[in-house]
């Protein structure tokens, strides 16, 4: 069985029961306690810039009965087709933040909750609120007061029970013991002089008072009594004397006259004091006067707890005045809408999201609205990322490991969308293989110009050389040769094509023919059954079998132009053999033939007779055989007579140095896939032959395609054959801007990712082109590359390389370069913050050490040595470092010296002030290179949601995700 002992509390509540009228149940002090603790607490605890909550007319978690009807109370009404309650737009103001317990709740990566110390919840400044100690130590306990108020009421207790005598003996022994803990607290939460102090006020004196009452009943008003009370009273104050007297010797701050005259004031004071309560109790009938002792110490809490609060209040107007740091700057609550837009764009967004590290809680120190908490995941959702995200990152700082692996590996395990993998290197999708569902390596069936077009194959090819400056002197032969490049592959195109539809028209034609012989051949039978003439029908059946065997000749005939690179370093041989007929540079023959086939008007070529045979067989093929004539030919604008009227014509007519200068940039470019010679499938026939392979644009599908040919065994054909499969899935990216994004959707394709590390080797105008739209079209480009450098090197411009920078919303930045930090410092740009440089100071060891060898007391030979020794027998020579005031002098024993220290001083803790918000870098240039020294710290700069995020965070560690995802299942080498 549990005895509950009723409180304080217990009492007043039930006199809140108890009392009549309207005061009725308002008295209840626990409650009313607790809920101002509340209150207070909600007022200066917490973010109150950021909201955990998102402000929503349509409210969620609804669910419970009470729920329902305390919306419906509230004033929201039911809507029957969404099946939610809707707060109707007539509610506004503090009637619309009633209904905040069923908004929507933050994103918990968004939930931000640690304090700013700026303002209070109703906008107050925080200083005017909290003091130092109440973030320390705390401030006083409300239960101190009560300790105070156990003093007399224990004395109270011992009297009586000491007064009654007999086996209440005992009681009073318990009494007096139950004081000592009462005093052991107030000694540690208000020190021993305040312990004292109330020990004597409401313990030791009513006590003396109640006795002297006691034992004198029967002289009470007689000069006895008088006398008696006088003595108690010169007795007391001679006492209070004599301590003020011994408490003045050591005050170092008024010394001791000044000091035993302030304390002798106040001790007159309390002895009028202790005279006026003796002459009251001398009077008072009975055991009142006993008792007064004890009712008037009560009074004692009282007086403490309103001089309490009444310090506190002074220390809060004083730091309220004094620091305003809260109230500074016209910027401070700038991003409050922001973060509610970003909180709302988030809880909208339903995909993944990728997690990169955790915040340190850096700028959240600095008070930056944007800033996370420290230990807040930093994440990226999906849907985020087709803002685009780079790494920077010197070699080896671990932006790969820590950084794009793990980034892939949960972009894996959701299975969002696909990924295309390459980099500079070529061999980071070897590292990925276990999770990749298409490796494009040595061994397998790869096409090389397979899915792209001749604009789409000199885009990849030229990608590999890079950006040139135009006014370079050398640019013209870069220039020359990708001029040449692109008539070529437009014509190699139109070759391979056109004999396609030619063999298809051969196969129709013949069909065709054979359906008419086969009538003839009826209608001869016929005619001759009937002994009709049937010379004419034997002459149109030897024409029509003649057309067939040409037509037959053509649909069975071996291909010649194939798609492939072999072929095309044919064409770039063929048209390069111009001849000279006369004084003048014409194609050659062979070139001059290929255009004749493809249907081009003999009469634009130079070189060629004019006579009226060709002319006139050329109308008539127009007139009778369309089908023979490349579609483009003579179309207006037409590509294909652009670039044969370039080869024909022009290119012929060039110096031959000139020629041989850019057909050794062509040869550079084409010519690493010929060479290579691991640059084959497991049957041996080499990629630069194969027209159809595996399909890499499944990663427009959902799948994991990666190229692993390593540069340091295939060299630059590696680079160029991960430009040719990363142009072909560019190509599928495009041709999604031609369409609804429901309609490539409804295809079956999916969101991708393009991963590249050491973008600053591959990346050219087409990334930078492609940047910007690539959002629209589903794809998230997510680059690493090691410094700001590389990619100025890259694009040969400045101002490229910042248009390309810039396209990613999101960056992280690893240990890097200086001018990788200025870039980053610019891009992060300034904001309002909050700074406390508190001053430095230290001790010169090593200063002080020299000082002490070059001192004369350790000069041998100096004149006055034997004095010298003297001081130093004294005391003199001792290595010190405290500070003296001015006019101050230190104290010694023997030779050592004590240093003066202040009584009050020695037992404050200094809080540093001085703070300064303004508008500052979120980085400083110092702190980037010190932050950043080590590897597991980047500085990420995120888009998340639409609105910036920004903190130093510590980075996934290597490895990590990798037990989660499981293995891809290899596609099935098929060609396409």
């Amino acid at each position: 069985m549990t005895i509950a002992i009723p409180t304080v509390f217990d009492v007043l509540s039930l006199a809140g029961r108890v009392v009549p009228g309207r005061w009725r149940h308002q008295v209840d002090a626990a409650e009313a306690i607790r809920q101002e603790a509340e209150d207070l607490y909600e007022e200066v605890v917490g973010r109150f810039d950021v909201s955990s909550r998102i402000p929503s007319r349509e409210l969620v978690n609804v669910i419970t009965d009470e729920d329902k009807e305390d919306v419906k109370d509230l004033g929201a009404v039911y809507n029957e087709h969404t099946q939610r309650w809707i707060v109707p737009e007539s509610i506004q103001g503090p009637a619309f933040e009633r209904f905040s317990f069923w908004w929507p709740e933050t994103p918990a990566d968004l939930r931000d909750t640690t304090p700013r110390h700026l303002m209070t919840k109703s906008g107050r400044r925080y200083e005017s609120m909290v003091l130092a100690q109440d973030r320390g130590k705390g401030g006083d306990s409300t239960a101190t007061s009560f300790m105070f108020g156990a003093l007399p009421a224990l004395a109270a207790f011992i009297f009586l029970t000491a007064t009654a005598g007999g086996g209440w003996l005992l009681l009073t022994l318990v009494a007096m013991a139950l004081t000592i803990p009462y005093l052991v607290t107030l000694k540690q939460g208000e020190g021993l002089g305040a312990t004292l102090k109330a020990f004597v006020l409401t313990f030791v004196l009513p006590l003396l008072f109640a006795s002297g009452q006691s034992f004198v009943p029967d002289v009470k008003g007689n000069t006895l009594s008088m006398l008696v009370a006088g003595m108690a009273v010169m007795a007391f104050g001679a006492i209070g004397l004599a301590v003020c007297a011994v408490q003045s010797l050591t005050d170092v701050h008024k010394g001791f006259w000044l000091g035993f005259t302030e304390r002798a004031k106040a001790m007159v004071a309390w002895t009028v004091a202790a005279a006026v309560l003796g002459a009251i109790c001398l009077v008072l009938p009975g055991d009142m006067g006993a008792f007064l002792g004890f009712g008037l110490a009560s009074l004692y809490p009282m007086v403490y707890t309103e001089r309490e609060a009444l310090e506190r209040a002074a220390k809060l107007w004083q730091q309220g005045e004094k620091y305003n740091l809260g109230t500074q700057g016209a910027l401070a609550n700038t991003h409050v809408s922001a973060r509610v837009q970003q909180a709302e764009a988030a809880l909208l967004d339903k995909t993944p999201l990728i997690n990169f590290g955790q915040a340190t809680g850096w700028l959240t120190r600095k008070h930056y609205g944007m800033a996370p908490d420290a230990g807040m995941p930093m994440v990226l959702s999906e849907l985020d990322l087709t803002m685009h995200l780079l790494f920077f990152g010197e070699s080896g700082i671990g932006k790969t490991s820590t950084g794009l692996i793990p980034a892939f590996l949960q972009h894996r395990l959701y299975g969002y969308g696909g990924t295309l993998v390459t980099d500079g290197k070529m061999a980071l999708a070897g590292e990925l293989r276990k999770w990749l569902d298409l490796i494009v390596e040595s061994g397998i069936r790869f096409a090389p110009f397979q899915g792209l077009d001749a604009q789409q194959l000199c885009i990849a090819i030229n990608s590999v050389s890079g950006e040139f400056d135009r006014n370079d002197k050398n640019a013209v032969w870069e220039s020359g040769a990708r001029d040449y490049m692109d008539h070529v592959t437009v014509v190699h195109e139109a070759l391979k094509d056109h004999e396609l539809a030619m063999r298809q028209h051969a196969i129709q034609e013949s069909r065709r023919l054979e359906v008419l012989i086969d009538d003839l051949a009826c209608r001869r039978a016929d005619a001759m059954a009937n002994g009709d003439d049937v010379s004419s029908i034997e002459a149109s059946l030897a024409d029509l079998s003649d057309r067939l065997s040409r037509w037959s000749d053509e649909a069975e005939r071996d291909r010649a132009w194939f798609w492939t690179p072999a072929t095309l370093d044919k064409l770039l041989s063929l048209a390069n053999e111009p001849r000279k007929v006369g004084e003048e540079w014409v194609a050659g023959s062979a070139f001059q033939e290929l255009a004749l086939w493809l249907g081009f008007d003999p009469g634009e070529i130079k070189g060629l007779s004019q006579d009226a045979g060709l002319a006139v067989d050329y109308s008539s093929r127009v007139a009778t055989q369309p089908n023979s004539i490349h579609p483009d030919i003579g179309m207006p604008g037409s590509l294909l007579s652009a670039s044969l009227d370039y080869l024909l014509n022009k290119w012929p007519g060039m110096e031959p140095e000139h020629r041989n200068s850019f057909m050794l940039n062509v040869r550079a470019k084409v010519g690493v896939l010929l060479r290579g010679k691991h640059l084959r499938d497991n049957n041996g026939i080499p990629w630069h032959s194969t027209e159809e392979g595996v399909d890499v644009s499944i990663a427009l599908y959902g799948k994991h395609v990666g190229v692993c040919l390593p540069t340091a065994v295939h060299g630059d054909a590696g680079l160029l054959i991960g430009a040719l499969v990363t142009q072909r899935v560019y190509s599928g990216i495009q041709k999604r801007a031609l369409v609804d994004p429901a309609v490539w959707k409804a295809e079956g394709q999916r969101p991708m990712w393009d991963l590249k590390d050491e973008c600053q080797l591959i990346v050219s105008k087409v990334e930078r082109d492609l940047l910007p739209i690539a959002r629209s079209l589903g794809m998230a480009c997510v680059y690493a590359t090691q410094n700001y450098e590389g990619l100025v090197a890259k694009f040969k411009d400045v101002w490229s390389a910042r248009q390309f920078v810039y396209s990613f919303l999101s960056i992280m930045c690893y240990r890097s370069t200086n001018e990788t930090y200025a870039l980053m410092a610019e891009r992060l740009g300034s904001a309002l913050l909050t700074t406390f440089e508190s001053p430095t100071t230290g001790l010169d060891y090593e200063a002080g050490f020299s000082n002490l060898l070059n001192s004369p007391l350790n000069d041998l030979n100096h004149p006055n040595a034997v004095f010298m020794s003297h001081f130093e027998r004294m005391g003199g020579g001792q290595m010190m470092a405290l500070d003296q005031p001015p006019g101050s002098s230190m104290r010694w024993h023997g030779p050592k010296a004590q240093a003066e220290i202040d009584a009050e001083t020695s037992k404050v803790v200094r809080v540093p002030s001085g703070g300064k918000r303004e508008v500052q870098p979120l980085f400083k240039p110092e702190e980037f290179s010190s932050l950043l020294a080590g590897k597991g710290d980047a500085i990420a700069y995120f888009n998340r949601a639409g609105v910036r995020r920004v903190d130093l965070i510590k980075v996934s560690k290597p490895g990590a995700f990798q037990d989660m995802v499981p293995p891809a299942e290899p596609e099935v080498e098929e060609a396409a």
